[in-house]
């Protein structure tokens, strides 16, 4: 019988992929370049995804989209996998997929501490 009853399945754990804060250095630089396009970004703030999705969306489809985009991801901090889930209160999470090569989908949580 297919699929199998929940009883004999087992449970999945979600890999999660978590990135630490920015540091203020990096910040201060996408600062500074943000303002010379005229695109307005506090420094002393908390960073959160949706600023980031922000300052992307403000720049889609003008002559700097490109470099943008490319100093935003420089901008983060290098992520980490892994399957401890910081909870609502301790990060910013987005579900997505991949397929790794030679298996199926996986479920991917994109996430930035706090």
């Amino acid at each position: 019988m297919w699929p199998p009853p929940k009883r004999w399945r087992k449970p999945q754990k979600l890999i999660y992929r978590a990135h630490d804060e920015p540091s203020r250095e990096k910040l201060s630089a996408l600062s500074e370049f943000l303002a010379t396009i005229g695109v307005k970004f506090a420094k002393g703030q908390t960073v959160r995804a949706a600023q980031f999705n922000a300052i992307l969306a403000k720049v889609k489809g003008l002559e700097h989209e490109n470099l943008v985009n490319e100093i935003v991801l420089r901008t983060q901090a290098q992520a980490e996998y892994t399957t401890k889930t910081m909870g609502i209160s301790g990060s910013t999470c987005a579900a997505t997929h991949i397929s790794p090569r030679r298996s199926g989908a996986m479920p991917i949580s994109s996430c930035i501490a706090r």
